[in-house]
């Protein structure tokens, strides 16, 4: 479920309803703001299979269903869905365990966007904390911008775009988000039957943030 951000989802699903899908988006803002979580919803909206696009994402057919595993999970369910994200490693120069994208992720992500989709009408990518590609990724990464085969959606998900590539910034479709209003998770809480006292208090923990 998607609490507040309507501006930037009803703007998604009316490129999607007129058929003017970017073939790249960045999703950009402070962290634990629900970017992932929309992407998630966006990919199922572009994959639904209820014929009643006012129904869509229904949530309840396989492709749906598949992609909220996805996200849950973090681990590929669709098989027209690509999830890359930061590997853990241990850097040779200060031995300290860092997460990064390398250009491998990157290359493999290439391949698997050349083969046809298997049972959807799109491929899909979601790159989370796109951020944290290494310049080698960045570089192979801009060859697949520049070169986009068939019918394929790259979302990349970042709190810090000003570290990628202006090659890259200038060839994605830019949505931002913000923090979202304190009524609106309120609101959520209420509906999950949670008392008045402890709607008022998580509603100002979060400070805007869903994911908190």
């Amino acid at each position: 479920m998607i609490i507040g951000h309507q501006k930037q989802w009803q703007f998604l699903r009316k490129s999607v309803e007129l058929g003017k899908t970017s073939h790249a988006y960045l999703f950009s803002g402070q962290e634990k703001l629900g970017k992932k979580t929309l992407a998630f919803e966006f990919v199922k909206l572009l994959n639904c299979q209820n014929p009643d696009f006012s129904a869509k994402p229904c949530q309840k057919c396989q492709s749906c269903q598949e992609i909220q595993k996805s996200l849950f999970l973090s681990i590929e369910q669709h098989p027209d869905l690509i999830i890359i994200e930061p590997k853990k490693f241990i850097s040779r120069k200060s031995s300290l365990r860092k997460e990064e994208i390398q250009i491998s992720q990157i290359r493999d992500l290439t391949w698997k966007l050349s083969l046809k989709p298997f049972s959807a009408p799109f491929k899909t990518a979601i790159i989370d904390r796109a951020h944290s590609m290494n310049q080698e990724a960045q570089s192979c990464f801009l060859k697949t911008l520049e070169e986009p085969k068939g019918n394929t959606i790259l979302i990349l998900i970042t709190e810090y775009p000003e570290t990628l590539l202006p090659t890259i910034l200038s060839r994605v479709q830019k949505i931002k988000f913000y923090p979202i209003k304190t009524i609106e998770i309120e609101n959520y809480l209420k509906g999950k039957k949670i008392s008045d006292k402890k709607t008022k208090e998580i509603a100002k923990f979060s400070q805007g943030k869903p994911g908190k």
